[in-house]
């Protein structure tokens, strides 16, 4: 559910990826086309890694990180840094929002907690009295 809302912004994303990839626009199964062309391409690229000529597909985990981290300005890596804070962050508060509905289910429900409290303190202290007048 929570993906329908990127909905409204389908037509943004498709404009831009015609605009910049005029071949995904000519016809609509293009992109998918393409996907599963990218899919199975044959690559038999060779990368030097620690010293070491390694076929592409054999590369280990670390070796983005570490291309990236000796390759990119520090300006790109701090931007990179952020970019999980920044979402974290996006996602509480849109997680925090609630609508007005909520917000007042929830203020119902603190009041009838408050009044359950105050009948309960009252009560206890309605049981001290009768103790200390007993004893």
């Amino acid at each position: 559910m929570r993906l329908l809302r990127l909905l409204p912004g389908l037509p943004l994303a498709v404009g831009v990826m015609v605009l910049l990839w005029p071949w995904s626009g000519l016809d609509w199964r293009n992109a998918l086309v393409a996907v599963e062309t990218f899919k199975d391409f044959p690559f038999d690229g060779k990368v030097l890694f620690e010293g070491a000529v390694v076929p592409a597909a054999d590369v280990p985990g670390v070796y983005l990180p570490l291309l990236l981290g000796l390759t990119l300005p520090e300006v790109m890596l701090t931007g990179l840094g952020l970019i999980p804070t920044l979402t974290s962050v996006t996602v509480a508060v849109l997680i925090g929002k609630r609508t007005s509905a909520q917000q007042a289910q929830l203020d119902a429900q603190a009041k009838e907690h408050a009044e359950a409290l105050a009948r309960i303190e009252k009560r206890l202290d309605q049981i001290s009295e009768s103790d200390k007048a007993e004893g």
